[in-house]
């Protein structure tokens, strides 16, 4: 039988075989990223480091709402080495963080996932918001309709997100259907996130993270020279970011190219434009990530670095 890594392994192979099927027309713009400016390279890892620390902050602020204190630097140190494992693995890195919390700092496994889905879902409610704002206003100021399915997608999304962190949801403990733990998870942050009042801040951080995210994909056009407005860009973007949530490769490989693309479309920069702009960006913060984590492992967190090594071997085992 497969195990739950091999599935991971073979439908993420499966889904980047399909996009670099479909996409194999529009790479003819890929030497424009030969000709990139150092400083949107600088700038693009500078900002993506920057969110990595607020994407940790917003950890840490979950954590204190158990009494499960760490650090800023270890919040930031965890976060860039999940970010690593998730691009070897999709999603490998909630495990290997919750392992290594866990063995090092006898964080529940429950307090720890109940947090970071709280947050995905403060993610989504953040993206969706922003989105639905943006495309609207596209929509009154230049008469340009959104597609059906981002129409119907956007407000959709904000609905449910919505409902998911406002609500406290009963389940009976007898039921063991689909979702069941999704709901257990919520309920569990609600009784901690929200009366604690850290809510707010990890809800704002994601909502400047998103704006984070823009400006990152903003550099990549400026330093490819190709002239869009922040406006589009932050458009282009949030797309971009919503793909995470179906992603099934490392990354949202893939999935995060073809939204990009399928917005920039529709803001009239052409396909094999905004793929090479959207590898640019890729290759930049996955080698950022990659660097990053190989310092802070080697010389921040010698002792700590190996539970975390031994954390993801156990994590991409499962």
């Amino acid at each position: 039988m497969f195990s739950h890594r091999n599935i991971k392994i073979i439908l993420a192979i499966i889904a980047v075989a399909c996009f670099l099927y479909a996409g194999r027309n529009y790479f003819g713009q890929l030497h424009l990223i030969s000709h990139a400016h150092w400083a949107g390279v600088l700038g693009i890892v500078v900002v993506h480091l920057l969110t990595l620390w607020l994407q940790g902050l917003t950890i840490k602020w979950g954590l204190d709402s158990y009494d499960r204190s760490i650090s800023e630097k270890e919040s930031f140190v965890l976060f860039v080495i999940s970010s690593y494992a998730n691009l070897l693995l999709p999603r490998s890195g909630v495990g290997t963080t919750a392992l290594y919390l866990n063995r090092s700092r006898k964080v529940p496994l429950i307090d720890y996932s109940s947090v970071v889905i709280y947050g995905a879902v403060l993610f989504i409610f953040a993206c969706s918001t922003i989105g639905c704002l943006i495309f609207g206003i596209d929509w009154l100021v230049q008469s340009r309709a959104p597609a059906w399915w981002i129409a119907i997608g956007l407000p959709g999304m904000l609905i449910a997100s919505g409902l998911a962190i406002t609500i406290h949801w009963r389940v009976p403990a007898s039921y063991q259907g689909p979702g069941h733990l999704l709901f257990e998870r919520l309920n569990h942050a609600n009784s901690r996130l929200v009366t604690s009042g850290n809510v707010w801040r990890i809800g704002l951080a994601h909502f400047v993270l998103v704006f984070l995210r823009a400006l990152r994909l903003y550099i990549a056009f400026w330093a490819l020279g190709i002239e869009a407005s922040f406006f589009a860009v932050l458009l282009t973007s949030v797309l971009g970011d919503l793909a995470f949530v179906i992603a099934v490769t490392p990354g949202a490989l893939g999935f995060r190219e073809a939204a990009i693309a399928i917005a920039a479309a529709r803001l009239g920069i052409p396909v094999p434009v905004a793929i090479s702009v959207a590898i640019f960006d890729r290759l930049v913060f996955s080698l950022a990530v990659a660097a990053t984590a190989q310092f802070l492992i080697a010389f921040v967190f010698r002792k700590d670095g190996a539970g975390v090594a031994q954390s993801t071997s156990a994590s991409q085992g499962s």
